[in-house]
């Protein structure tokens, strides 16, 4: 994955080589539009639009898959060429020992940004609101339950159901969610609107079932609250009100609300058992849970290592870590009992690539908890232990780029109609996979089937199009290319705590957003680039990254 072009020649497989650079540098620009986007992130910008979504989505789809068939690819080539003490020794110099060194660096230092994130916008939300006009305290006094500050701000013409620029949340939500009953009911009464919805869909009904607001609740759909109104994710107040406890600690810790967790686990019980009564609908399905209790994933340690996010962006480090032990278990039980081949025969099969599809299909649809929650693309699995299905989903991608190495002639097949598999992949595709994700009516069976064929689909189309194009026109030798190549690792272990920061920085700016966006891209990948040239490069972390280097030469890869 990080020298990827060796072979006993040290010929280069120039167009892997720029693709993979590519899939590396698409998550610069993917991490960069989050604080834009209608997504959960920890910087909020104050300018979004639902481009910077649709932009998340279009590459969270492909670029990761990706990634790991150009992995599988050169690990095979590896070994082939070098033998399997070599690659090893290579794959843990190149993996292993940059994740312990980034567990150790880059993540404390990224913990330490959303910290900050978080921190600033909690002092802006106490202090100042949400903008810096008459609207400004609004939210503020809801959330308060400041009866006389509303009276004023509506005064003076501010809109009671006007969205707080940062959040995305109404002033009846935010009272709504810190509990503060007659707060809610003086707005209802100056004719708040009890189905108003935020920017992520969700209601005021889900904002007191998710914090178990019993009252609120009862009090919400007493004046028309609609029990069954969907987020843009497609949960419903039940679902919210079954949000786990880490969760709903998450979502407190944003809006900034103290909590009893005690307390709070009880009251999510009961809100759950009134909304049932009430006659709200889990989403696709989901059970209701009983027993006086909302489980967490926390209470049982194994489940608890697979979802703790300790590895942040550096996840893929560690999974590539697992599927090499396989790989080399793999490849010693075939030593052990020689008479053991792969099917040569299914690979010389016309069209058995699309076998990739349906098995694709297997893994995708246990994404999103298994289709509970709409999302599109690969869950993220950032614990110490990998999440099964999403270290399965990856697994096949990094297996199919170990059969991509010995199949001769399937480079031909690639290489044939590219253009057509793009356009068709992202003009097609892409949008029947968004619109069937995200679809809330009509019958859920369906939409969840077309949904998971449609991602499986996109990720494919995109792989085998991008593939073909890069062999097109990136198979010649470059040195711009091998630069970025070698660059590019050292760019993304470095971007995320420094694109946060600038997040942090130019939330408030009152320029367009993607204005703010290309200046994030454009300074953060100019600054690491300028750190790499002039102190990783031909230091011990370059060779470290990716091989010796020396001022006078640039010697072959050891």
């Amino acid at each position: 994955m990080l020298t990827l072009g060796e072979t006993n020649a040290y010929q280069r497989r120039n167009d892997l080589d720029a693709l993979r650079t590519f899939a590396m540098l698409l998550g610069i620009v993917l991490h960069a539009g989050l604080s834009f986007a209608n997504v959960p992130w920890v910087v909020q910008d104050i300018q979004r639009n639902d481009v910077f979504s649709i932009l998340f989505a279009a590459i969270h789809g492909f670029r990761m898959p990706l990634f790991f068939v150009m992995s599988g690819f050169f690990t095979a080539m590896l070994w082939k060429n070098f033998g399997l003490k070599k690659l090893v020794k290579h794959r843990i110099r190149r993996i292993l020992v940059p994740l312990l060194l980034g567990l150790i660096t880059v993540i404390p230092l990224q913990n330490w940004i959303i910290g900050l994130a978080l921190e600033k916008s909690f002092k802006n939300k106490r202090e100042i609101g949400a903008t810096s006009n008459t609207e400004s305290n609004i939210w503020i006094d809801a959330k308060l339950g400041n009866l006389n500050g509303i009276d004023r701000h509506l005064t003076k013409g501010v809109d009671i159901n006007a969205l707080d620029r940062r959040l995305g949340i109404t002033p009846l939500c935010l009272a709504s969610s810190s509990g503060e009953i007659e707060a809610v009911q003086f707005m209802i009464q100056k004719n708040a609107e009890v189905n108003r919805k935020n920017s992520d869909g969700g209601t005021p009904l889900h904002c007191a079932a998710i914090f178990g607001r019993i009252q609120l609740v009862d009090l919400l759909v007493k004046n028309g609250a609609d029990v069954n109104v969907r987020t843009n994710e497609g949960l419903t107040a039940i679902d919210a009100a079954q949000l786990d406890m880490r969760t709903t600690l998450f979502v407190a810790g944003i809006l900034d609300i103290e909590l009893d967790g005690q307390k709070i686990k009880e009251n999510k019980q009961r809100t759950i058992e009134m909304l049932e009564k009430q006659g709200s609908k889990l989403t696709k399905g989901r059970p209701i849970q009983k027993g006086g209790q909302i489980k967490k994933k926390s209470d049982n340690l194994w489940v608890g290592l697979m979802y703790t996010p300790v590895l942040h962006h550096l996840w893929f480090l560690w999974h590539l870590t697992w599927l090499l032990s396989f790989f080399v278990l793999m490849i010693l039980v075939v030593q052990w009992l020689p008479s053991l081949k792969y099917p040569e025969w299914l690979m010389s099969l016309s069209g058995w690539y699309l076998l990739l599809v349906p098995l694709t299909m297997i893994f995708q649809s246990f994404m999103g908890s298994g289709g509970k929650v709409s999302s599109f693309g690969p869950d993220l699995s950032a614990g110490i232990l990998p999440i099964p299905h999403v270290l399965g989903f990856y697994a096949l991608f990094f297996g199919f780029g170990i059969i991509y190495h010995v199949c001769d002639g399937f480079d031909r097949q690639i290489s044939k109609g590219w253009w057509i598999t793009l356009l068709i992949g992202l003009f097609v595709i892409f949008p029947f996979g968004l619109a069937t994700t995200f679809q809330l009516d009509g019958n859920s069976k369906i939409n969840s089937f077309l949904s998971v064929l449609f991602q499986a689909t996109y990720t494919w189309m995109m792989i085998f199009g991008l593939m073909g194009m890069f062999r097109k026109f990136f198979s010649k030798t470059s040195k711009n290319i091998r630069y970025l190549s070698d660059a590019s690792y050292w760019l993304y272990l470095m971007h995320l705590p420094l694109i946060i920061l600038s997040q942090i920085i130019i939330q408030e700016w009152e320029f367009p957003a993607t204005l703010k966006f290309l200046l994030i891209c454009t300074v953060i990948t100019a600054f690491l680039l300028l750190i790499y040239q002039n102190l990783v490069r031909y230091s011990w972390l370059g060779a470290l990254l990716n091989g010796r280097r020396n001022l006078k030469s640039n010697p072959k890869i050891d």
